[in-house]
């Protein structure tokens, strides 16, 4: 409110701010009848989550406004702690844990956070739900009594873990749709960010939930954000760090990255799941294997290819792939110190 000439030079920086941030729809109400239902919604948000819960506490609190992301991470981890929901994407994680756990194996399970959601349904208007932290598509096949058993089943777990939408396809067409939403998210996400790395790695099904907290963190670390779409069935993770290489943000989000999959290794999965290792992870590979499992490695390869015609310089290790990175050179700390020099 104000002056006019000054509201929209404040709109102005608001809109640069959530562009910045991600955001994939700005919607100004044209008439006061839209204002008021804007507003009718956030107001109504308290009574609404009784749709989803039988009781509530709700709590009141302030912290300074540069640490919300932070304290809304750290209310999530004391959530998952005391065994209660204060509804976020990891619980999405969750849900998948339960059905492994209850030995229903679909044909499908994959799962997309907030991010991702946005910019798929703006891209293809798939029907999901938008604002949502995370959406799983799960698919059931089988004989029609067992996938009517296992549907129930799942429908328990999914409500147990706060699901506030359950959507079934009604048809071929809607089913199809649904997938086009999932399909489209990788190519959708250059929508909200100029530049992205696609990682690849994989995580036991039961530490889904944990990763996803701990890929959150890294990338509040490095101030970039990450997109999550992965097979969640099987625990293939997908995380796209999106980055600005305008902005000079390159070489953060190659951190993150590489981040992201020694990240996987340590929580007892593998540095890839279904694309491979390549000279991008490569060096990351003394963190899975020991010296003498390389070594192995190389010698196999050595009696198939002894001349390395096949991807020479990918999968192992080496001090040249290892010591130098593809891309715009950078120089040495010994060069910026005037040490050395650059012939």
């Amino acid at each position: 409110d104000g002056p006019v000439e000054e509201s929209e030079s404040q709109f102005e920086q608001v809109k640069v701010i959530c562009d910045r941030h991600g955001c994939t729809r700005l919607h100004i109400a044209g008439s006061p009848e839209e204002r008021a239902s804007i507003w009718r919604g956030r107001k109504a948000a308290f009574a609404a989550v009784g749709r989803i819960s039988p009781d509530y506490f709700v709590q009141d609190g302030v912290v300074p406004r540069t640490r919300l992301a932070e304290v809304l991470d750290r209310i999530a981890g004391m959530g998952d702690e005391a065994g209660l929901r204060v509804a976020n994407v990891f619980h999405a994680g969750d849900v998948v844990s339960d059905i492994v756990a209850a030995g229903i194996v679909p044909a499908a399970v994959e799962m997309m956070d907030t991010l991702a959601i946005e910019a798929a349904e703006e891209a293809v208007h798939a029907g999901y739900t938008v604002g949502v932290a995370a959406a799983l598509v799960v698919e059931l096949d089988g004989p029609t009594q067992e996938c009517d058993v296992q549907f129930e089943q799942v429908k328990k777990i999914c409500d147990a873990h706060g699901c506030t939408r359950l959507h079934i396809a009604g048809s071929a067409e809607e089913r199809a749709a649904i997938w086009r939403g999932r399909k489209s998210a990788f190519a959708a996400v250059g929508r909200i960010s100029p530049d992205y790395f696609v990682q690849d790695g994989v995580v036991p099904r039961t530490r889904l939930a944990e990763v996803l907290s701990r890929i959150a963190e890294m990338g509040d670390e490095q101030g970039l954000r990450v997109a999550n779409v992965f097979h969640a069935g099987d625990g293939n993770l997908h995380p796209l760090v999106l980055y600005s290489a305008a902005a000079e943000e390159t070489e953060r989000a190659e951190k993150l990255s590489g981040q992201i999959a020694e990240l996987c290794v340590e929580l007892g999965g593998s540095l890839s799941g279904e694309h491979g290792i390549g000279t991008d992870k490569a060096c990351s590979m003394p963190k899975m294997f020991s010296e003498d499992d390389l070594a192995v490695m190389h010698r196999v390869r050595l009696a198939f290819d002894p001349d390395g015609l096949c991807n020479p310089g990918k999968v192992l290790p080496t001090p040249r792939l290892c010591g130098e990175r593809p891309g715009k050179y950078r120089p040495h700390a010994l060069e910026e110190a005037g040490v050395i020099e650059r012939l």
